[in-house]
């Protein structure tokens, strides 16, 4: 089995972050020799990886410009005799293309985990639209992230897959309660734009004016937080909406308390906690972006609505809040959805296949070996 190098710019708690830790403790259980290298700090996942015995290398670039830190990244490829490098950022894959256009002996293998193009900013465009070209395989979470990227920094389409996330299910969900005295809606995110808290604390409001009963807890830490207090105060929310901060835990200790789990986003590429209130079996109320629609089924797994309509959430919240029979029913089908096509092994396993055709298929970066057909696609989990 190969000898694969994870690379990312930091390891901290977010999604993609994630997804790196998941895949590599399951390539470890493949076989495959796995190192993590991070270009700058590492985090939660770093310190979660290293208790589990992964050589992990953080502080790569340590101030160090890409001319400059590009060349740390290929001596560590080299001496540790890396078969394939994979690489989840744009820092990573600036890093590592570099390292590949001076020494195209390892295979390169990239994901796309940002899910809102063509909105980004123009040098990152530039950037990643320039050493896209360099790596054997490109890989979107999503199918709709899949096509936005291939229209927006033009693309072949044989040259990115689609290869769904995974996760591993964290804790035994407890039996959803029938008739909860306050049923507790549940939200986990980074308190950014992206996520639409202001939307969901819109829809708060309206089911409290209908009469609805319920406690709201929001889970993450951001640059938006005060200004989301400041709108519960003002939309009167105060005694029902909870804001607890990061919680490393909040995926085993608070998501199996939810009676509902509710995720507003305004964009998403593939949710990594999606996945993991499927895993629970929570009833999900979720906005119809991203991959959502395709990993979710509206009415059968979990409600969707449209993005920034506050109303459309609440109508959907209620009607999950008056409805136990349903919020059983959405829950128990997302968790066999999950647990069919869903998992961290599932995502490792698609994963250990495109690095098998990538090694087999070894080839110098396209912008230098114009003849070198591109690898087959496959559609995997489209």
């Amino acid at each position: 089995m190969p000898h694969v190098m994870l690379t990312n710019g930091g390891l901290f708690g977010g999604g993609a972050e994630q997804v790196i830790g998941t895949l590599a403790r399951h390539l470890r259980r493949c076989g495959c020799r796995v190192t993590v290298a991070v270009i700058h700090k590492g985090g939660e996942v770093q310190r979660d990886l290293e208790a589990d015995g992964f050589e992990v290398i953080s502080q790569i670039a340590a101030g160090a410009s890409g001319l400059a830190s590009h060349r740390r990244v290929l001596d560590l490829i080299r001496e540790r005799a890396v078969d394939i490098v994979h690489t989840h950022d744009l820092r990573s894959l600036i890093d590592v293309g570099l390292a590949r256009l001076r020494d195209g002996s390892f295979s390169h293998v990239h994901t796309f985990h940002f899910g809102n193009y063509p909105f980004v900013t123009r040098k990152h465009l530039v950037m990643e639209g320039l050493f896209a070209r360099v790596p054997d395989q490109l890989v979107a979470v999503g199918n709709a992230q899949r096509d936005s990227i291939i229209r927006t920094l033009r693309l072949a389409p044989a040259r990115i897959r689609t290869i769904w996330n995974g996760v591993d299910r964290k804790a035994v969900a407890p039996p959803l309660r029938v008739v909860p005295a306050v049923p507790l809606i549940g939200s986990m995110s980074t308190l950014g734009p992206q996520k639409g808290v202001p939307t969901l604390l819109e829809a708060m409001a309206l089911l409290k004016q209908r009469g609805q009963r319920f406690r709201l807890v929001i889970v993450g830490e951001g640059g938006m937080r005060a200004e989301l207090e400041t709108l519960r105060t003002q939309l009167g929310l105060a005694d029902c909406v909870e804001f607890t901060g990061w919680r490393s835990d909040a995926a085993t200790a608070l998501l199996p308390t939810f009676d509902i789990f509710v995720q507003s986003s305004y964009w998403e590429a593939m949710s990594v906690v999606i996945l993991e209130a499927m895993a629970c079996g929570r009833p999900i109320v979720a906005t119809s972006v991203g991959e959502n629609p395709s990993v979710l089924k509206d009415g059968e797994t979990a409600l969707l609505v449209p993005a920034r309509n506050a109303e459309a959430l609440a109508d959907a919240l209620a009607r999950a809040l008056d409805d136990a029979a349903l919020r059983h029913r959405l829950g128990g089908a997302a968790a066999a959805d999950y647990a069919a096509s869903l998992t961290g092994e599932a995502m490792a396993r698609r994963y250990t296949g495109l690095y098998r055709e990538t090694l087999q298929a070894r080839r110098q970066p396209a912008w230098i070996d114009t003849t070198a057909p591109d690898p087959p696609a496959t559609g995997d989990c489209a």
